[in-house]
C-alpha cells in the first residue's frame, strides 16, 4: 500500500508516475518498509528542473520517526543501496538521495 502525507496534493499526478510508484513500493515491502509519499504535485519553488509541477516526480520518504505514521518508527537501512534497487526495477526514472527523502523523476 502506498501512504501519503496528510496535505499532499495529487492533482495533476501523471500515469507514468503512478505506474513506477507501484513498482517502487514493491522495493520499500521487500525491504520491510511502506512507501510514504510526502510530496507529489507542487511548485518548483527554485528547484532548477523538478518535475513536480508536471506531474512527474515524487518525494519518498527514507524513514519515519513517529510510531502513528504507517509502520510506526522505521529507516531504510542503506537508501544508497534502495536507490539502485529502485533504479533497476525502475529504469526509465531518476532517483536522487537527499538527507530526508529519495527524490524520484519520471524522465519524460
Amino acid at each position: 500500500m502506498i501512504h501519503v502525507k496528510d496535505g499532499v496534493d495529487g492533482a495533476g499526478i501523471k500515469p507514468e508516475l503512478v505506474f513506477n510508484l507501484f513498482m517502487a513500493e514493491e522495493i520499500y515491502g521487500a525491504e520491510g518498509h511502506p512507501l510514504v509519499l510526502t510530496s507529489v504535485v507542487r511548485p518548483s519553488a527554485g528547484l532548477g528542473e523538478s518535475l513536480h509541477p508536471i506531474g512527474l516526480a515524487a518525494d519518498l520518504r527514507i524513514r519515519s520517526v513517529a510510531e502513528d505514521w504507517p509502520g510506526g518508527i522505521w529507516e531504510l537501512a542503506d537508501p544508497e543501496a534502495t536507490a539502485v534497487k529502485l533504479r533497476e526495477k525502475c529504469p526509465q526514472c531518476q532517483f536522487i538521495v537527499e538527507s530526508d527523502h529519495i527524490h524520484m523523476e519520471v524522465q519524460p
